[in-house]
């Protein structure tokens, strides 16, 4: 699960950032928190990451945090809202922004992991998965989590997104079945083969150079010459999807919220 925390006091991100990390050490190691101090930095991350649940202080400078919401909602981003607010009369106003909680501030642990547990609990029930077969046993890592594939004699090896840095699996498996795998579950065009032992997620391609491939966490991944201009290809027409599926959910919340628009 991926946390944006938006507070613009640093005792405030301190104390909070403590509780997260506890609650990621204890209940979610794949889940990771970034930290904005606003708005205007937030927007401008959002533009290249996707985020699973938004932790809104609510009193800020500039845009407040619920205004921030109602933007989010009248794009149709339909993420969990979770408001942080020293004023209990602000709780009443985040409803109309389908919040899914509020968290009054000093932050009790014993509160804030509830919520990010039922938070957790609802993502992973709509979240695509696979069943990893390796030799610490049966693993379920969800499809958003891969970074890679690569192929090791009649091995294959994920390379999975961690808060730190990423983790590898390895098992007896080929990448051929593997990539069938996706593609059945609907994610064919999301996972490109870059090399003949290489596969990656489109989703986490930083750049593509002349004969490698930069993720967002730093790794490269060989390109084989032949395949380039393919890889380009398909890159540019997934990110054209998701900016279009984008502008669709924003289009059709925008009608949502007109005169005679759909009750």
């Amino acid at each position: 699960m991926q946390i944006a925390y938006l507070e613009d006091r640093p005792l405030d991100q301190e104390q909070m950032l403590i509780l997260l990390r506890a609650w990621i050490e204890e209940r979610s190691p794949q889940s990771a928190v970034t930290i904005f101090p606003d708005a205007e930095s937030f927007l401008f991350a959002l533009e290249d990451q996707h985020f699973d649940l938004y932790l809104f202080d609510i009193l800020m400078p500039g845009q407040d945090g619920l205004s921030l919401a109602q933007e989010l909602r009248a794009q149709g981003n339909e993420s969990p809202i979770v408001f942080v607010t020293s004023e209990i009369d602000y709780v009443l106003a985040g409803y109309k922004v389908a919040a899914t909680d509020y968290l009054l501030k000093p932050i009790e642990k014993a509160e804030l992991f509830q919520v990010l547990d039922r938070v957790a609990k609802a993502l992973s029930s709509n979240r695509p998965a696979l069943v990893l077969d390796h030799v610490e046993g049966l693993e379920t890592i969800f499809i958003d989590q891969i970074l890679a594939v690569e192929a090791a004699d009649k091995e294959v090896i994920y390379s999975l997104k961690t808060p730190k840095k990423s983790r590898q699996i390895r098992l007896r498996d080929s990448l051929q079945a593997v990539e069938e795998r996706l593609a059945d579950l609907g994610f064919g065009r999301q996972f490109q083969r870059i090399h003949r032992a290489v596969l990656v997620n489109l989703s986490f391609v930083q750049r593509i150079e002349q004969s490698t491939v930069l993720m967002q966490d730093g790794q490269t991944f060989p390109l084989a010459r032949n395949r380039r201009r393919e890889v380009m290809a398909q890159y540019l027409a997934y990110r054209k999807a998701r900016a279009a599926e984008r502008s669709g959910r924003a289009s059709e919340a925008g009608k949502l919220g007109q005169p005679g628009g759909a009750k």
